[in-house]
């Protein structure tokens, strides 16, 4: 095992003797390695007899480390050779994985299952969404946005996906989870991808000014939902349901087959559940009972902290 903090020449020539990762191109994955916006990341070469086995980047969030793929680029975890999570679990650390789209490992441990919300796109959306009882609030959102005039959908503009994630991430800084703290990272994907064609941003504007915006990664032929914000200021016309409309309705005239909103109960207003993501961690057990504890005491803080208020 050789720990890393920066990329080198060492991991150019481990990586090009292991097969791509899936969705990430090895230039991407170089560039989410490096450091950027005050996250800490450490990388590590597993050798197995001598050869590269896996080049597996992370990066910390709270107790836990993550791909530096995780959340950024779907079914993407690191560079090692077919079904070797072993080497993950090598690594002696904390190992998150979060809504994983792929089979899951046999070296998962406390997998968590939540339900997937995909839409094929040559479906009848307005059969869909009255289906998923969303009818109405579609059609009252396009109503109140025609009738104040001057919204128009933007398709990949520049500049526009920066916006959305800039925007998502200064919506929930702060937030327990601390999943804006990659949104430098995020960026980075979004200008590697976006030049290559990889990468979509759609916006609602209203008189040239931006309101709402959304982010699709697309691969294989399926729209992956990434990152999403709309301005508050405009919420009674109900900007992001009309951009989701407008969305889908673009995603239907594509060449893409299928949308995949992810996992979230909101998201089953747009596409009904098929298939299921799952959430686990791969790390020794003493790792796992550890979190577990700490977990254990942050709950308990929240329950204390909510009686006090009353």
């Amino acid at each position: 095992m050789e720990w890393h903090e920066r990329w080198s020449s060492t991991l150019d020539a481990a990586v090009t003797s292991l097969p791509d990762v899936e969705a990430c191109p090895p230039e991407l994955f170089r560039l989410l390695a490096e450091q950027r916006g005050g996250v800490r990341k450490c990388i590590a070469l597993v050798l197995e007899a001598g050869e590269p086995l896996a080049v597996l980047a992370l990066r910390k969030r709270f107790e836990l480390h993550e791909s530096v793929c995780d959340g950024i680029v779907p079914h993407a975890f690191g560079v090692m050779r077919p079904a070797r999570w072993d080497a993950a679990l090598a690594l002696g650390r904390l190992v998150k994985v979060n809504e994983w789209l792929g089979a899951t490992p046999d070296v998962a441990s406390d997998p968590e299952t939540k339900a997937r919300y995909r839409v094929a796109t040559n479906v009848d959306f307005d059969a869909l969404w009255k289906a998923q009882h969303n009818a109405e609030s579609v059609a009252r959102a396009r109503n109140r946005c025609e009738r104040e005039g001057g919204f128009a959908l933007e398709v990949d503009g520049e500049g526009a996906a920066e916006w959305v994630v800039r925007n998502w991430s200064e919506r929930w800084a702060g937030d327990r989870f601390g999943e804006a703290q990659i949104a430098d990272d995020i960026v980075e994907a979004a200008r590697y991808l976006s030049a290559r064609g990889g990468y979509h941003a759609f916006r609602l504007l209203h008189r040239e000014q931006a309101v709402a915006g959304i982010t699709m990664l697309p691969y294989d032929g399926v729209l992956y939902f990434m990152n999403s914000y709309r301005d508050d200021a405009f919420e009674r016309f109900g900007v992001g349901t009309r951009l989701f409309e407008l969305f889908f309705r673009w995603a239907a005239a594509s060449s893409y087959r299928m949308v995949d909103m992810g996992a979230g109960a909101y998201k089953e207003r747009w596409a009904p559940h098929d298939g299921d993501a799952v959430s686990f961690f791969v790390a020794p057990a003493h790792l796992r009972l550890a979190f577990r504890a700490i977990e254990g005491g942050r709950s308990l803080a929240r329950r204390v902290r909510r009686r006090d208020d009353c």
